[in-house]
């Protein structure tokens, strides 16, 4: 996950194209708002600098990271932040669709609802540790047709790291070992097909493939 204290503006810049490119056609009668709705999904205690008093962290990033920013040179860029665990959301099939946050703010809990028109996703949306799977959620942006940084389907994709190495193993075979080298690996589908191949060999297992290593076993 990264923190906002790393946000290059290249990464801004990118953000605000991105938005001009997804909102072309629209007008102020066809937004529910007057400016660009940015949700940013990532944990607030990872910033450096803390908000100047009185402003929660949502409106000191949208100052610092997005300041004198506009869409289409009409519309100011307001950020929302917030992990995936305090947020919700409802998708239509006709396109409508809301996202409901509770966080708290300087010790105050705020509860309300939006329609965002962008999503930058700055935390990994699955982990092995409990309560840490918003798939969910990453499947409902895409239901609702929220555009995002990155794309809904490489963080969905990226949620299961064999899968991702699938991907590289297809581009090795059409690129060669030469162009493209890939460590050797095997996927096994159960761990009983792990120990009925390799039961005579020496055998560590890592529990946890998603960056949360819970337990390496020498056996």
């Amino acid at each position: 996950m990264c923190c906002w204290s790393n946000l290059q503006a290249p990464e801004v810049e990118m953000v605000i194209k991105l938005m001009k490119s997804s909102s072309t056609g629209s007008t102020a009668s066809t937004k529910s708002h007057a400016f660009g709705y940015t949700l940013v999904l990532g944990s607030p205690a990872l910033l450096r600098s803390p908000a100047p008093a009185g402003a929660s962290v949502s409106t000191a990033l949208s100052a610092k990271a997005f300041r004198g920013k506009k869409v289409h040179g009409e519309y100011d860029i307001k950020v929302e932040q917030a992990e995936f665990s305090e947020i919700n959301l409802i998708a239509h099939a006709d396109g409508n669709y809301v996202v409901d946050i509770q966080v708290f703010r300087n010790g105050t809990k705020v509860v309300r609802s939006f329609r965002p028109d962008f999503v930058l996703v700055r935390q990994h949306s699955f982990s092995m540790a409990e309560n840490e799977d918003f798939r969910n959620l990453v499947i409902g942006m895409q239901y609702a047709g929220i555009p995002s940084v990155n794309s809904l389907e490489s963080i969905y994709n990226f949620c299961d790291k064999p899968w991702v190495f699938a991907q590289l193993v297809s581009v090795y075979k059409t690129l060669g070992p030469e162009k493209f080298p890939l460590i050797e690996q095997t996927f096994y589908p159960n761990h009983k097909e792990m120990f009925l191949e390799h039961e005579q060999l020496d055998v560590c297992l890592n529990f946890g493939i998603y960056g949360n290593n819970f337990a390496v076993l020498p056996l």
